[in-house]
C-alpha cells in the first residue's frame, strides 16, 4: 500500500512542529551544555599560560574548581535534557497510538480494500523506532551542532584564519554527508518494505500451519522465506553502501580538519599571532567537535530510520476515514423496524464491473426477508451499501426515507446490526465483547440478548479472534452483540454459519419472532432457513431477477439452480395444494 505524496522530510518537519515548544527548551539547554563544556579547553589554555609563566598552585587550584562547577551543571543540564527527551518519546508514543487507534475506527471501508488489516497495522510498531531515532538524534545531533556553533565563534575569537578554516570545514562536513546521502531514504524505505515482506510472509506461515502440515512441502516453505529473505539483504546491503561512503567522507573530512588546524595553528604561532595555549585549547575544541560528529556519523543510519518509520506510519496515518455529520435518521417509536428502499443503485469496485446495476428494492418496517444469490451476486456488496460502509455511485438508497449518502454515519449505525462470520472479537470476556463500551447498554439488555442466543457465561474469557471458542460460540456472541441494544434493522450475512442446525433453528425463531418490530435481512445458503422468510429476494446479475414469497421463488430458474430440492419441495406443495 503505498503511502500518500507527503514526503517523508515533510513529515518530519510535521513532528518538530509538534513538539517546537519543548524544542526550543531542549535547544537552550544543550547550548548551554556546550558553552559550559569548553570550561576543560579554556582551562586548559589559560593552565598552559601559566606554567610557561612560572605561577604553579593558586592558579590550579581555582581552575580545577572552576571546571568542576561548569560541569557539574553542565551534568545538571545533561540530566534535564534526558529527561525531556523521554518526555518527547512518550508523547510521540501516545499521540500515534491514539491517533491511528481512532482513524482506524473511522477508516473508509475503500481504503483498505486489497489490504490485510492486521498486517497493515503493524506499521505501528515503527513508532519504536521512531522514538529510539528521534531520541538519539536530538542528544546528540543537537549537542554536535551547538559545539560546532560554539566552536566555531570561539575558534574565530582565538584567530580570524581559524574562523574561516572551522567554516570551512563545516561545510564540507554537511555538504558531503548531505551529496552521499541522497539516496539514503530511498534505500532505507525499501529495506524495511523488504523488512515487512519477511514479517509479512512469515505471519501467513503461522496463520496456515496447519494446511502446511497437512499438504505443505518443506521446501516450498524454505523457497519462498530464501527468497522474501534474499530480497531483503539486496535491499538491506544497498541502504548499508550509502552509510559506509557517509562514514568514509566524514573520517576524512576529519583527518584534514586535525591535519590542517595543526598545520595553520602551528604556523600562527611561529608567527606570533597565537599563542602556544590557544594552539592547545583549539586543538582540543576541534576534537571534542569531532568526536561528537563522529558518534552522530556513526549514528546516520537512525536519521534515515526516523525519516523511514514516519513513512511507514504515514500509511496509517493518511488512511481516509469516513465522512463526519449529516442529517440523522428519523426518530422512530421503540422497537419499530427500519424500511429500505433501493431505486436504480449501481456500484462497482472497478468502474468496469459493476456489482450492482440498477437495483429496486424494497423493505417495509418489520419484514423478514432472505436475500439469496450465487457467488459473487453481489449480496455483501449491497449490506454494505446499507450500513454505510460503502456508498451507491448511482442511484438512491434510504433508510427510513433518508439517503445514506447524506446520513449521518453514527446515527445510521446506532439503528444497523450487522452479523457476518468474520469472527471481529477480541481479547478479553463474553461481556466485554458483546457491550463494545456502549454506555447505554445495561446489564437487562445484556442478560436478554445473552439467553436469546443462549449464552451461558458471559465472564468466561475471550482470546482474540475467539481461538478458544467454537465456530458456533463466537457466532452467538456477535449475535448477541448485534441485537443487545435493539436494532430498527437486523442484518444477518450468512449469521448462523457454524451453529448446529437446532440451534440455529430455534435462534432463527426469536429473532423472527413478531414480539421484535425490527426489520430482518437474511444472507443464506441454508434452504431451511430461506423457507421461514415471509420474503425472498434473488438477485443476479446486479439486479434483483425474482421476489416474493419462497414458494413464488420457486418458480425462477435463478433460485431453481440456487436451491433445487427446496424448490421442488415447494413446486410439490403447491401443486398438492
Amino acid at each position: 500500500m503505498a503511502s500518500s505524496g507527503i514526503s517523508p522530510l515533510s513529515r518530519f518537519a510535521g513532528l518538530l512542529r509538534a513538539e517546537r515548544g519543548d524544542l526550543a527548551v531542549l535547544g537552550v539547554y544543550t547550548l548551554a551544555v556546550a558553552l559550559l563544556t569548553l570550561a576543560v579547553p579554556f582551562a586548559v589554555q589559560a593552565l598552559v599560560n601559566t606554567i610557561a609563566t612560572g605561577i604553579f598552585l593558586q592558579p590550579v587550584i581555582v581552575l580545577t574548581l572552576i571546571v568542576l562547577g561548569g560541569l557539574a551543571v553542565a551534568g545538571i543540564l545533561h540530566i534535564a535534557t534526558y529527561r525531556l527527551v523521554e518526555t518527547l518519546q512518550q508523547r510521540v508514543f501516545a499521540r500515534s497510538a491514539l491517533e491511528i487507534a481512532a482513524r482506524l475506527a473511522r477508516v473508509r471501508a475503500s481504503a483498505l480494500r486489497g489490504e490485510f488489516a492486521p498486517e497493515l497495522a503493524n506499521r505501528f510498531f515503527d513508532v519504536l523506532t521512531i522514538q529510539k531515532s528521534l531520541s538519539k538524534l536530538l542528544l546528540d545531533g543537537l549537542t554536535a551542532a551547538a559545539q560546532a556553533v560554539v566552536a566555531v565563534l570561539v575558534l574565530g575569537l582565538f584567530n580570524p584564519t581559524f574562523l574561516l578554516v572551522a567554516i570551512g570545514i563545516a561545510l564540507l562536513f554537511s555538504l558531503g554527508m548531505t551529496l552521499l546521502g541522497t539516496r539514503g531514504v530511498r534505500t532505507s524505505i525499501e529495506e524495511s518494505a523488504a523488512k515487512y515482506r519477511v514479517a509479512g510472509w512469515l505471519e501467513e506461515v503461522a496463520r496456515g500451519h496447519v494446511g502446511q502440515k497437512l499438504h505443505g512441502d518443506p521446501d516450498y516453505l524454505a523457497d519462498r522465506t530464501d527468497a522474501a529473505v534474499i530480497r531483503y539483504l539486496d535491499a538491506r546491503d544497498a541502504h548499508f553502501r550509502v552509510c559506509q561512503r557517509q562514514l568514509a567522507s566524514f573520517y576524512v573530512l576529519a583527518a584534514l580538519a586535525q591535519a590542517g588546524l595543526l598545520a595553520v595553528g602551528g604556523w600562527l604561532v611561529l608567527g606570533g599571532s597565537l599563542s602556544l595555549g590557544q594552539l592547545v585549547a583549539a586543538q582540543f575544541i576541534v576534537a571534542l567537535v569531532l568526536a561528537s560528529f563522529d558518534k552522530l556519523a556513526r549514528h546516520n543510519e537512525k536519521l534515515f530510520d526516523l525519516l523511514t518509520g514516519l513513512d511507514k506510519l504515514g500509511h496509517l496515518t493518511d488512511l481516509e476515514t469516513e465522512r463526519v455529520g449529516g442529517q440523522t435518521l428519523p426518530p422512530r417509536p421503540p422497537g419499530s423496524g427500519a424500511s429500505v428502499e433501493c431505486r436504480g443503485v449501481r456500484f462497482g469496485y472497478t468502474p468496469l464491473r459493476p456489482v450492482l446495476d440498477g437495483l429496486e428494492l424494497r423493505l417495509e418496517p418489520g419484514d423478514r426477508v432472505s436475500l439469496v444469490g450465487g457467488n459473487g451476486a453481489g449480496k455483501s456488496t449491497l449490506i454494505s451499501l446499507m450500513c454505510g460502509l460503502e456508498m451507491p455511485q448511482e442511484g438512491v438508497l434510504e433508510i427510513d426515507g433518508v439517503d445514506v449518502r447524506g446520513t449521518d454515519l453514527t446515527s445510521l449505525r446506532r439503528h444497523i446490526a450487522l452479523v457476518n462470520d468474520a469472527r471481529e472479537l477480541f481479547s478479553g470476556t463474553v461481556r466485554e465483547n458483546i457491550v463494545l463500551g456502549r454506555s447505554h447498554v445495561g446489564p437487562d439488555d445484556i442478560a436478554w440478548a445473552a439467553r436469546l442466543v443462549g449464552i451461558e457465561s458471559l465472564e468466561a474469557d475471550v482470546v482474540s479472534g475467539g481461538g478458544n471458542l467454537s465456530r458456533g460460540e463466537a457466532q452467538r456472541v456477535l449475535i448477541a452483540r448485534a441485537i443487545v441494544d435493539r436494532p430498527r434493522l437486523l442484518i444477518l450475512d450468512e449469521g448462523l454459519s457454524g451453529i448446529a442446525e437446532r440451534s440455529a433453528r430455534a435462534i432463527l425463531d426469536r429473532l423472527f419472532d413478531p414480539q421484535y418490530g425490527w426489520t430482518v435481512v437474511d444472507i443464506s445458503h441454508e434452504p431451511a432457513i430461506v423457507a421461514r422468510a415471509a420474503k425472498v429476494f434473488v438477485l443476479a446479475e446486479g439486479r434483483i431477477v425474482a421476489s416474493g414469497s419462497p414458494r413464488d421463488c420457486a418458480l425462477s430458474s435463478e433460485f431453481q439452480e440456487l436451491f433445487p430440492y427446496l424448490s421442488q419441495s415447494l413446486r410439490t406443495k403447491e401443486v398438492t395444494k
